[in-house]
């Protein structure tokens, strides 16, 4: 059964940012210069290890074909033009899982603060998880 990943606001809002970073870096059809081969490296590995918190496998493996693409334009296997495209193109599905992970449906987990009439008393002690699988029916 494949599961949906619903991502609270706030959470969902940093990978985007870093996503979005990413995706500033790339000069389509450019040469790509080592210091943003580096920089788009450190994202990545930081969206990757947020998504492996979060158990959101499908991002972190989104993550790691832009680390192997990443490592072959250092190693010079793929061209600047090659690298722009494919990393483009993971970006791209990267930015869709994230935006369906914060339209999702909230289970009630993320919910309950709103169904509460101490709602507003509640949401001073309790911060709601940050991710919930939602089985997919």
């Amino acid at each position: 059964m494949e599961k949906d990943y619903v991502v609270d606001e706030e959470t969902g809002s940093h990978l985007v940012l870093l996503v979005q970073s990413i995706r500033k870096r790339l000069p389509l059809l450019e040469s790509i210069r080592l210091r943003e081969l580096n920089a788009i490296s450190l994202d990545v590995e930081t969206i990757k290890g947020g998504a492996e918190i979060l158990s959101f496998d499908a991002l972190a493996a989104v993550m790691d074909k832009m680390t192997k693409i990443v490592a072959d334009s250092l190693a010079n296997t793929i061209t600047s033009a090659q690298s722009s495209v494919a990393l483009i193109e993971q970006i791209t599905i990267a930015e869709d899982q994230l935006n369906r992970a914060m339209a999702g449906p909230k289970p009630e987990a993320l919910n309950f603060l709103s169904h509460s009439p101490q709602a507003e008393s509640r949401a001073a002690r309790v911060e709601p998880m940050a991710v919930a699988a939602v089985p997919r029916p």
